[in-house]
């Protein structure tokens, strides 16, 4: 037992100790940046960032090198991110150690390393690396991009290397990237899309809580483990597909995630935390790739938690002994009646009782779009669509089962943009089916012309020419031109071999100024041209974006046809005769928002590997 006069020198001691390191470390400011010295050199803890534009790491202070930025050392104490942004931090050679989190929550936009600095590298978008780029360090919460592909080299994220990077939709990951560090997506609020590659065996906790906009992830084959809280507060995730291998999903996973309707369980999870859906009100399915026996077995911590909130699985639907395995290269997106499948691999055949994935939308999907790789569609995938019209295939190479599309009376178009092979019994509408085909791409099947209507198209010099019998009404005059305007730029003008438009009569003006209805409403060896209400020439694609954008509400074609020389070089109006031309622009454009975004492919939709 320490006697009282040792016990008093010992608290001396250690007093005299504290006193000692508080004056070796004591905070010193110069400029705008405080820091301490320890060693012989320099460590920035704090850096006054406002009213700043750019700043240059000093290579001294205080008469000796800066060697380090230390925690939270530009931290933004306002959290107003994107406002009065750094433009660029630079950082000189000086400096050999960036801790962590230096620049989490920082109001930067580009972070620049000197080029002789021996540990750190930046790229052209103000991205920092270590010095080989295999590790990505961060990067700046401001970056000014919209999406962002992590480069080959890289094998491993440091932790936090994107957390709170604000205007980030889309995050392109490299095939060898091994790992990421703690909470390395976290708050990403503007994050869309993302796909994990093979090799990511864990997701940590918080590594993506709070990326709020996130509609879609793709997990990978080998993943094994999702840590607590680690999707929590995703408000904009509809759905997530648990690999099969995953043999550990602990609590709150999945927690308030407000937007979320469906899980995918795989019959591999051993272990299953407490509410790892808790909090989330519209979960109505949960598939589960074992049984009801299985389940129980698992002995899921369900009930009510955190006073009134809920655990959904209480309340959702469970599907027992369910394959996901079909899906698991494929993403489902469902937006404004705009239903999109983009992956690898092929849209499975319909289940036993016509189950699909993306059944519950059945009665409302006007359009299809199949983007990505998919390589064929199963029989029976789309039966009983009673809505849908118009059908997108973004690949070549694209083959239609008989029974694809079958009791899908509304029917009306198949726009491919390579190679097509299609079963003679592939589609079932109520009338012929017009299939837009490149015309040096390989169409195979025995196609009957009861069923098909078979349209070869070619484009040059801003000429989209349409080699068959083309029949549109508004709303498929505007569909199709803005696929193909967003293929092909600039389109201006638009030949048809023969045309007609259905229900929307054509007007031109006779030789005395007066309109005169067509006959037939039918064009042969037709051009067409767009102009605004004000006769202004305009391309398809720009009258495209600007019924988009709003900034036209009106507009006319101009025609020339050979068997209509009364009429050649006069204006020819669309219109609808009870709503006029701005009724079906108004009808039409609330998907064509989204097929705009589906065809503009800025993001990767890509969430099953």
């Amino acid at each position: 037992m320490r006697s009282k006069k040792q016990t008093l020198l010992l608290v001396v001691l250690v007093l005299s100790l504290l006193t000692l390191c508080a004056f070796a470390a004591a905070a010193e400011t110069e400029g705008i940046f405080t820091y301490t010295v320890s060693g012989g050199a320099a460590t920035i803890n704090r850096v006054d960032c406002s009213g700043q534009t750019e700043i240059d790491v000093p290579e001294t202070l205080g008469g000796v090198p800066v060697t380090a930025l230390g925690s939270q050392a530009f931290k933004d104490p306002t959290y107003e991110l994107g406002v009065d942004t750094v433009q660029v931090v630079r950082i000189p050679k000086t400096v050999t150690a960036i801790h962590s989190d230096a620049f989490s929550y920082a109001d930067v936009a580009a972070i620049e390393a000197d080029a002789d600095n021996p540990n750190y590298s930046s790229d052209d978008f103000g991205v920092l690396f270590n010095k080989d780029r295999t590790t990505l360090v961060k990067a700046p919460c401001c970056l000014a991009l919209t999406s962002y592909t992590v480069p080959d080299s890289v094998t491993h994220l440091e932790g936090t290397a994107f957390e709170g990077v604000i205007f980030l939709q889309a995050l392109t990951l490299p095939d060898g990237l091994a790992d990421f560090g703690p909470q390395a997506f976290y708050e990403m609020r503007s994050l869309k899309h993302i796909a994990l590659p093979e090799g990511i065996t864990a997701i940590g906790q918080n590594d993506f809580a709070y990326c709020v906009s996130l509609e879609s992830v793709s997990l990978p084959s080998t993943l094994q483990s999702i840590e607590g809280s680690a999707f929590t507060e995703c408000y904009a995730l509809k759905e997530i597909i648990i690999p099969e291998g995953v043999t550990k999903i602990e609590s709150y996973a999945f927690e308030s995630d407000a937007a979320l309707e469906r899980i995918v369980l795989p019959r591999s999870l051993q272990t299953v935390g407490r509410a790892i859906c808790g909090n989330c009100p519209n979960l109505a399915h949960v598939y589960y790739g074992g049984s009801a026996e299985d389940w129980a077995a698992l002995n899921v911590r369900t009930g009510s938690y955190y006073g009134s909130r809920v655990d959904a699985f209480d309340v959702a639907a469970f599907h027992y002994d369910f394959d996901a395995a079909p899906y698991a290269t494929l993403t489902v997106t469902y937006d404004n009646d705009l239903l999109t499948i983009a992956g690898t691999g092929s849209i499975p055949a319909a289940r036993e009782g016509g189950f699909q994935f993306w059944d519950e939308h059945k009665d409302t999907v006007t359009a299809l779009f199949v983007e990505g790789g998919v390589a064929s569609v199963g029989a029976g995938a789309f039966t009983g669509f009673p809505a849908l019209s118009y059908v997108i295939f973004d690949t070549g190479g694209t083959a239609l089962s008989a029974g694809a599309f079958t009791d899908c009376p509304a029917l009306d178009t198949l726009l491919f943009f390579g190679d097509a092979a299609l079963d003679d019994e592939a589609a079932d509408a109520d009338a012929a089916v017009q299939v837009f085909v490149p015309a040096d791409a390989a169409l195979t099947g025995s196609l009957d012309a009861g069923r098909y209507r078979v349209v070869p198209y070619t484009y040059a010099d801003g000429a989209l020419s349409l080699n068959g019998s083309v029949t549109w009404d508004g709303y498929q005059f505007l569909d199709t031109m803005t696929a193909f305007c967003l293929r092909f730029d600039p389109i201006d003008v638009l030949k048809c071999s023969d045309f007609t438009f259905d229900a929307l009569p054509m007007y031109g003006t006779d030789s005395d100024g007066n309109y005169a209805r067509i006959e037939d409403n039918r064009l042969a060896d037709a051009e067409l041209r767009a102009q605004t209400s004000a006769a202004e020439p305009i391309s398809f694609n720009d009258l495209v974006r600007g019924i988009v954008d709003g900034s036209i509400t009106d507009f006319r074609l101009v025609a020339k046809d050979s068997a209509h020389e009364e009429i050649s070089d006069t204006p020819v109006e669309i219109k609808d005769e009870n709503e006029g031309v701005i009724g079906f622009i108004h009808r039409a454009i609330k998907w064509i928002v989204r097929l705009l975004d589906s065809l503009l492919n800025i993001v990767s939709k890509l969430k099953f590997r």
